[in-house]
């Protein structure tokens, strides 16, 4: 099982396909590690390249999106999991490639859910092409107990 968002480019010319994920161990990972795997195709068996994490960071290093080619660097989005599970996205370039000086830099500001998103303000998990629109995942929390209390009380009100 992998967690996070499974994102496939071509970092190369000799290598057509890799694909940035999220383990699910250990732990600790599940927002802070970035690995990476390779196939000749895309439905093609998948081999991890190597054990260790390409970047180990909670500020940025779970997938957060499509990435975008803008002339030699690839713009990664990323989610920014320091405060909250899936609390912003930051964009990482990506310039290299793997065993030839691969380099994952942070560039920009945080991106958060905007105040015109509430309730969803929480954080932001997505950024994502989806054909002719943008993807955004914005995050809500709702704690059921208190929202089941609140429902039988009469309490609730609509935001």
């Amino acid at each position: 099982k992998v967690w996070g968002v499974l994102t496939t480019c071509t970092l190369s010319n000799s290598i057509p396909q890799w694909m940035f994920y999220t383990p699910p161990a250990p732990k600790p990972w599940r927002t802070s590690a970035l690995k990476l795997a390779r196939a000749d195709h895309l439905l093609g068996q998948w081999e991890r390249c190597g054990d260790t994490p390409i970047l180990i960071n909670r500020g940025g290093a779970r997938m957060g999106g499509t990435p975008v080619w803008m002339g030699d660097t690839l713009l990664l989005p990323t989610q920014d999991c320091r405060d909250t599970y899936g609390g912003a996205i930051s964009i990482r370039t990506v310039t290299g490639a793997p065993g030839r000086g691969l380099r994952i830099e942070a560039t920009g500001p945080r991106i958060t859910a905007p105040p015109g998103f509430h309730p969803f303000v929480e954080g932001l998990h997505t950024l994502s092409q989806a054909g002719p629109v943008t993807l955004i995942d914005a995050k809500r929390t709702i704690h059921p107990i208190r929202h089941l209390a609140q429902l039988a009380t009469g309490r609730l009100r609509r935001r």
